[in-house]
């Protein structure tokens, strides 16, 4: 099935663009072979629809005045208080060369091992990175939990059943989807009990001065008794210096 955006050249640019939005009209960018950052314009309930139907793995071909080019979703920003899609990027592909996109992960059956309570799913990937054709690339991955029936089991990327024509880029052995054991009440609440002696025991331990920190007081005293003796002292000897100056003095005088 085809899916069709109609587009339109933008002239209004920068903090005007304000006033498309206000009007439901979309600001984007076209991007590719023939198109270097081209300003485009486009509704937006026409991009949600499909946006919907092709996210950003499948082929849609814009309408450009007289040109149909084949464009994937390549970037989307939204209001960061209302969610709503502010800015598009699109990028013009060539059917004939290989394109990498990232393919959101369909889990599909049910854990034997998450039914009878043993343990719970670990999505460890929800995209996959592939390398295909434009019309090669799949609009999500099916990954099979059926087969995970105990704690630990596991799927990777080489379970994955992909066609010869698509490339996965991840390595053979990375975890896909993984089975973690639940923990009992009892597990937690022995685990809670070991935390609150951890910070008890930690709260406990005083803080032993370094050296030299100690006497640092009685240094600070010392120190000061020195200055008050050293000061007594000089004030001593000056009297008794003058004492014996006087004493010169009356000798003299006789």
């Amino acid at each position: 099935m085809t899916i069709t955006l109609d587009a339109k050249a933008r002239t209004i640019k920068g903090k005007q663009t304000k006033r498309l939005r206000s009007n439901g009209v979309i600001p984007a960018v076209l991007y590719g072979k023939d198109y270097n950052g081209t300003a485009i314009e486009i509704g937006q309930s026409d991009f949600s629809r499909v946006f919907h139907e092709a996210g950003e793995t499948q082929i849609v071909t814009m309408k450009l005045g007289k040109d149909s080019i084949p464009v994937l979703v390549h970037d989307t920003a939204r209001d960061p208080v209302t969610d709503v899609i502010i800015h598009v990027d699109f990028y013009q592909i060539d059917m004939n060369k290989l394109v990498e996109a990232s393919i959101p992960v369909h889990i599909i059956g049910v854990s034997p091992a998450v039914k009878s309570g043993k343990g719970t799913l670990i999505v460890n990937l929800r995209e996959i990175e592939i390398k295909a054709l434009p019309n090669k690339l799949p609009p999500f991955i099916d990954v099979d939990v059926s087969s995970l029936v105990d704690v630990d089991h596991e799927i990777t990327i080489k379970d994955l059943k992909m066609g010869s024509d698509v490339q996965v880029l991840h390595a053979p052995d990375q975890i896909v989807i993984v089975v973690a054991q639940l923990r009992s009440q009892e597990s937690l609440e022995s685990l809670s009990a070991e935390i609150k002696e951890d910070v008890q025991a930690v709260e406990g331990v005083k803080k032993e001065p370094k050296e030299g920190e100690e006497g640092e007081e009685g240094t600070k005293d010392a120190k000061s008794g020195e200055k008050a003796g050293g000061s007594d002292d000089k004030k001593q000897t000056d009297k008794s210096e003058k004492s014996d100056k006087s004493d010169k003095s009356g000798k003299s005088a006789k």
